[in-house]
């Protein structure tokens, strides 16, 4: 029986076997062309002869990610989040997909698990994301004050939050410094 054989990013595939020495090459070349339902096919593959992979894990969870399969880069992240402590960015993550996901008071409950300084203003805007997607506007505002001013990303949470409260005239020129704070014109 005769196998297709393709060229992934520069490495060969014979069917679904990556030859060897090619695996890396061609995941990260099916990254590269957006290609992650093939990723998460063959990576989910190898999870099961490794399942403690961070390398598989962590594409697998940013491949779920951008394929906009949060409950699915949920799993992932926490698994990533167990195996891994020390690593602040799969707690990032992990809240990121669980707001992306919805589940808001246990993305609430991830951020603070993030307990890197240097993380502080973006896990602030991330529970001012999730105060506003519950429609907490006070509470998104005070977690935004907490944020460096002149931050494009706090200028435009205030925006939002000006925009849902029916203050369109500030809402557009928060937009508007956000953008000139930016660069653009």
């Amino acid at each position: 029986m005769m196998t297709a054989m393709t060229s992934h990013g520069g490495g060969v595939v014979f069917g679904n076997q990556i030859a060897e020495g090619a695996y890396t090459e061609v995941i990260y070349g099916l990254l590269k062309d957006g290609k992650y339902g093939e990723v998460i096919n063959k990576l989910t593959m190898e999870l099961q002869n490794f399942p403690r992979s961070r390398a598989a894990l962590s594409l697998l969870a940013y491949s779920y990610y951008m394929l906009q399969d949060f409950p699915n880069a949920v799993r992932m992240y926490e698994q990533l989040t167990k195996l891994f402590p020390e690593v602040q960015e799969y707690r990032i993550y992990f809240a990121q997909s669980l707001y992306k996901a919805g589940l808001y008071p246990e993305a609430t409950r991830a951020c603070f698990q993030v307990d890197d300084p240097q993380y502080a203003q973006r896990m602030a805007m991330l529970q001012a994301a999730i105060k506003y997607e519950q429609e907490d506007l006070r509470a998104c505002e005070a977690l935004a004050d907490t944020c460096l001013t002149d931050d494009p990303e706090t200028i435009i949470c205030h925006a939002c939050i000006a925009y849902k409260e029916g203050k369109y005239e500030e809402a557009r020129q928060r937009f508007n410094d956000a953008m000139n704070t930016l660069g653009y014109q």
